[in-house]
């Protein structure tokens, strides 16, 4: 009975301790040895039955641990998240026809792509030609229109190249001393004759309310052998065009409104000799008389001939055997009292008076009249009177460098107590002094906002 309950116990827990047997089996050998060989035989049954309930408590000690073990292990770790992977399904091989269908559909692409660059590429050419054509027929239309402007001008004479290079003179009218210059510019002298202290006033008024053109009137006066100063006036015109008949017009329309202010003064035509001799006089040059209109051949050069050589040095020149200055206001009164150039001219030394005048447009006096109203901030109510651009030039000559500076204090002081600030030129002499004695050939001016009815205080 003893013996069944132990067999039965041993075969219920066979599979539960072969672990257990074979992790104890070495250390359990020696004491089964020791048991077996020490042991008397009655007893020998019943310690093999105490040590397999002790091998049965070991496993079952085992075990307990495992699980808890593995039931620590599975609270304090965190299932770990597994990464879904894609996993590229293979793709499936392209038919024949397919593959077909897609090489063709590449080649049309690639021919249309072809043939749309080649339409853009003969668009461009087509442009390009276009273009060309269009400089072509525009150059064409403007040589024709040059020549068609000459053949218009065939009256006129042309100068040498040389002038052409020193002066900008591309021709002119040897009757009536019109020139042609550059760039559509002309330019007219005219002898003013008639004017004097009584009828001046009168006459300048009435050239402010009617010029339209640009002018110019300058005032020689020169020492005659009687030691008394002889005057002479000029008045020159600056306008742009094309063809002499508009100039012709312009200048004739001009002229007759300004012959009417005054029956006294008249505007006078001189000769293209007339004119080129007297700035050669200007210049300091002796002797006969030239036939300018003649002088036009290859060799020729106007400004050679009728320009004398100047030396500058600072604010003055020396030409020929006289020392000068050129002198310009550069700061006008509001208002000018009085004739005060008469004055200067008791010093009885040669003088050069030069007006420029400018006219504006009723457009533009207006526009001139707001822009003063909101710089001073005055109703422009105010301004009765119009505006035009003046400038004044004076150039003295005299025999020696203390003549010339002791005239230079005496003109300075003299606009001083008008007023006015007039200093020699600086760096530009050149350019003054040509300018004034060519009347304009060369031209230079510097002019300033002046109203209307103050001009004539800046004509002598």
């Amino acid at each position: 009975m003893f013996k069944y309950s132990m067999v039965e116990e041993q075969e219920v827990n066979t599979e539960e301790t072969n672990m257990a047997e074979e992790i104890t089996e070495e250390g359990n050998a020696e004491v089964e040895n020791n048991v077996e060989e020490d042991a008397p035989v009655e007893n020998k049954e019943k310690n093999r039955f105490v040590q397999k309930i002790e091998k049965n408590e070991k496993v079952l000690r085992f075990k307990n641990l495992g699980s808890n073990t593995e039931s620590e292990n599975h609270a304090t770790k965190e299932p770990e998240k597994k990464e879904e992977v894609e996993i590229e399904k293979p793709k499936a091989k392209k038919t024949k026809e397919e593959l077909k269908a897609e090489k063709r559909a590449a080649q049309e692409k690639l021919k249309e792509e072809k043939a749309a660059l080649k339409a853009e590429k003969k668009e461009k050419k087509l442009q390009k030609k276009k273009e060309k054509a269009e400089k072509k027929a525009e150059k064409k239309r403007e040589k024709e229109h040059r020549k068609e402007i000459e053949r218009l001008n065939r009256m006129l004479k042309p100068v040498s190249k040389k002038t052409l290079e020193s002066l900008n003179i591309i021709s002119f009218d040897p009757e009536v001393a019109t020139i042609r210059m550059t760039e559509n510019n002309w330019l007219k002298t005219y002898k003013l004759e008639g004017m004097n202290e009584e009828n001046r006033n009168q006459f300048i008024d009435g050239l402010v309310e009617t010029l339209s053109l640009r002018a110019r009137i300058t005032s020689n006066f020169k020492l005659a052998e009687s030691n008394r100063l002889v005057r002479t006036d000029y008045i020159t015109f600056f306008l742009s065009a094309e063809i002499y008949e508009t100039v012709k017009l312009a200048l004739d329309a001009e002229v007759e409104k300004i012959n009417a202010i005054c029956e006294e003064v008249n505007l006078v035509e001189i000769s293209i000799n007339n004119y080129m001799n007297q700035v050669t006089r200007n210049f300091q040059h002796d002797g006969e008389e030239l036939n300018f209109e003649k002088l036009k051949k290859r060799k020729h050069d106007w400004r050679n001939i009728a320009f004398n050589k100047l030396t500058l040095n600072d604010d003055c020149f020396t030409v020929g055997d006289k020392v000068g200055t050129c002198m310009q206001v550069i700061q006008f009164p509001g208002e000018v009292g009085r004739n005060f150039l008469q004055e200067l001219l008791e010093i009885n030394m040669p003088m050069m008076f030069i007006t420029d005048i400018q006219p504006y447009t009723s457009e533009e006096n207006e526009d001139y009249k707001r822009l003063l109203a909101k710089k001073y901030n005055i109703d422009i109510k105010q301004f009765e009177n119009s505006f035009m651009n003046v400038g004044l030039t004076i150039v003295i000559m005299t025999d020696t460098t203390e003549k010339k500076d002791a005239l230079i204090d005496a003109i300075e002081e003299f606009f001083t107590e008008e007023h006015m600030v007039i200093a020699p030129v600086y760096g530009n002499t050149a350019d003054v002094l040509e300018s004034s004695f060519s009347y304009g050939i060369k031209d230079y001016h510097s002019m300033r906002n002046m109203q209307n009815g103050q001009v004539k205080q800046l004509v002598v």
